[in-house]
C-alpha cells in the first residue's frame, strides 16, 4: 500500500483534530453531543474494479465485494444542529479477481487485499435534545493491485491503482 495514502488519511484526521476547537466558537450554547472524536466499523459491499494494459488494450475485471474498514475522525456540531467532520480510514478487502480469455490464452489476476479512505461527513442533529445524528458523506477510497498477465506474448506482472468517491 502506498504510503502517500496513508499519510492523507492521516492527515485529514490530525486536521479536525487542529481546527475543530477554532470552529467551537460559532456554536450556539446547547449541548453539541456530537462534538470530538470516534472510531467506528464499516462493513459492507463495495465494487472492486482491476484493471490491466495487455498489449495494448485494456483489460478490466469487476466484481462486488465484501469490505470492512476502521474508521477514525472527528466532529463538530455547530450551532442549529449541523455536524461537520473528517474521517479516515484503513480497510481490508476481498480483492482478489480473475480475467480469462482461454480463446486468446490470456490470463490476468489482480490482487489486493487493503484499502484507505479519508472524506468528509455533513449532518443534521434532530430532536428536541439534538440527540438523533443524520449525515451523509463524501469519501475517496483508493486501492493497490498488483497484476499478473500470462498470455502468448510472455508472461509479466505490473501495478495498477482504483480510485472510487463515494
Amino acid at each position: 500500500m502506498n504510503k502517500a495514502k496513508y499519510r492523507s488519511a492521516a492527515t485529514a484526521v490530525l486536521a479536525a483534530i487542529v481546527f475543530c476547537p477554532a470552529f467551537g466558537a460559532f456554536a450556539q450554547t446547547e449541548e453539541r453531543l456530537f462534538n470530538g472524536f470516534y472510531v467506528g466499523l464499516d462493513a459492507g459491499r463495495q465494487n472492486i474494479i482491476g484493471r490491466a494494459l495487455v498489449n495494448g488494450v485494456d483489460t478490466l475485471q469487476q466484481s462486488s465485494r465484501s469490505v470492512a474498514t476502521l474508521l477514525g475522525g472527528a466532529r463538530l456540531q455547530l450551532g442549529y444542529g449541523i455536524v461537520a467532520g473528517l474521517e479516515g480510514g484503513i480497510g481490508l478487502a476481498d480483492g482478489k479477481l480473475s480475467l480469462s480469455d482461454p480463446a486468446n490464452g490470456l490470463t490476468v489476476e489482480y490482487k489486493n487485499s487493503t484499502q484507505v479512505q479519508y472524506g468528509v461527513v455533513l449532518g443534521y442533529a434532530l430532536g428536541a435534545q439534538r440527540d438523533t445524528l443524520i449525515f451523509g458523506y463524501l469519501s475517496q477510497v483508493e486501492r493497490r493491485f498488483d497484476v499478473s498477465v500470462q498470455s502468448p506474448q510472455g508472461n509479466f506482472e505490473q501495478r495498477d491503482a482504483q480510485g472510487l468517491l463515494r
